[in-house]
């Protein structure tokens, strides 16, 4: 079922890949093609495979142990053979299990727990992340062809206006002055419509990329700069509230696995206890060297208990406490520093989204002045009671007009997709 649901998911995304692409697409294709999804995926599913690691070293460990020993004993080399016998042969099963170890396994197994649930806001603030960056590819894109498309037309309007212009100055109504000066304006407006396809390229590959489509030419967009409800704006980090930010629940535990570290490092110092059980053979080279009919045991079983307790430590114990009190202390102060300043960049962007409503506001109704402007300077211009450069000015200061309004619906996009991550990042 799995593999279905993925078929489908990926059947869709590509046939969107030939038609138009609209926001919720080039998210659903990160989600396939994006390496940063798979990396976080991966941490989650590494932390977890860590956390059953140390569960299962809580039961007993089995195991084979083989040994082959040779001491040679002559007169004057050798160790002594009461000690070693000639030497050591076994084929061993043991069991060990240990039982007390001051309380490390319990600790380390809340850090691996801590660790898991870090990793999964880490990869909600890398997904989140890279929504952001998908959003502000898409709404720069979006601009840019809003701008190219403005451009296109504006230069279109100055060809109009040349023609214009050229049939007066024909009647000995205008003069060649006039449309020097137009053919001058349009020259530089197709400049500037050149420059926006490239800005408008170069955005293509940025969102294409994004999406894991880097090799696409020509990527079309569905949307428009206008579908953002501009009445309302993402609430909102308030004042001291970051619960739901997942950049500070990773401060936070990242401050827990330090203060758990510390306590590790405390019970190193504390003794070890372990039980072990053999079953098996054992034997010396001097007991197979008797004769058959004298020989001892080979086969048998031992119990018993092995205790590791470091006495004396020149005083490093005392060091590496400070250490991790230490560590604990600066991260404390980095999540009061991380704070703040997500604090202080939402405040920032509110402030910014309020001061660019107002402009668009603005902005809407100097375009309509704008464009009012220029119909009226050109009707004067064509009745004879006008001048060429007024034209071309009040022509200039509508698409600058445009051009600002663009911008502002832009930046308002951009500022919501902002305040959005940085409430769930």
């Amino acid at each position: 079922m799995i593999f279905i649901a993925l078929a489908l998911v990926w059947l869709s995304a590509s046939g969107a890949i030939s038609d138009s692409l609209e926001l919720n697409d080039c998210l659903k294709l990160a989600e396939i093609r994006n390496p940063r999804y798979k990396i976080s995926s991966h941490a989650v599913d590494a932390a977890n495979l860590s956390l059953k690691e140390l569960e299962v070293q809580r039961y007993p460990q089995i195991k084979y142990k083989g040994s082959l020993e040779y001491a040679p004993i002559s007169h004057h080399f050798g160790y002594d053979p009461s000690l070693t016998n000639g030497g050591l042969l076994g084929s061993q099963i043991v069991v060990e299990q240990t039982i007390y170890d001051g309380g490390q396994r319990r600790l380390k197994l809340k850090q691996l727990e801590l660790d898991l649930a870090r990793t999964g806001h880490e990869k909600r603030v890398s997904n989140n992340e890279l929504r952001y960056d998908i959003e502000v590819a898409f709404t720069e894109l979006l601009r840019a062809q809003a701008v190219a498309d403005l451009k296109r037309r504006s230069h279109i309007q100055l060809q109009g206006y040349l023609k214009l212009v050229q049939r007066m100055q024909g009647g000995g109504q205008a003069g060649y002055t006039d449309v020097l000066k137009t053919k001058i304006q349009m020259s530089e407006a197709n400049s500037e419509w050149n420059e926006a396809e490239v800005e408008m390229v170069v955005d293509n590959y940025t969102l294409a990329d994004l999406i894991g489509l880097s090799k696409v030419d020509s990527l079309k967009i569905k949307g428009s700069l206008e579908d953002l409800d501009v009445s309302s704006k993402v609430e909102s980090v308030q004042k001291g509230d970051t619960v739901q930010n997942s950049e500070f629940e990773i401060a936070r535990m990242d401050i827990q696995a330090a203060q758990l570290d510390a306590k590790i490092a405390g019970a190193e110092w504390k003794p070890i206890l372990s039980v072990f059980a053999d079953m098996g053979l054992l034997t010396s080279w001097e007991n197979l060297d008797a004769p058959s009919n004298s020989r001892a045991n080979m086969l048998g079983s031992s119990l018993g208990l092995h205790v590791d307790w470091p006495l004396f430590n020149w005083g490093l114990k005392g060091l590496r406490a400070r250490q991790k009190l230490l560590t604990v202390e600066t991260m404390q102060w980095q999540f009061e520093l991380k704070r703040r300043t997500l604090i202080a960049d939402y405040r920032k962007s509110e402030l910014q989204w309020k001061a660019v409503k107002d402009k668009l506001d603005s902005e809407k109704e100097n375009v309509e002045a704008a464009k009012d402007n220029f119909l009226l300077t050109q009707s004067k211009y064509a009745g004879g009671s006008g001048l060429a450069s007024d034209v071309l000015e009040a022509h200039r200061l509508w698409v600058e007009t445009q051009l600002s309004l663009l911008r502002a619906r832009a930046d308002l996009r951009l500022l919501n997709a902002k305040m959005r991550r940085l409430n769930v990042h």
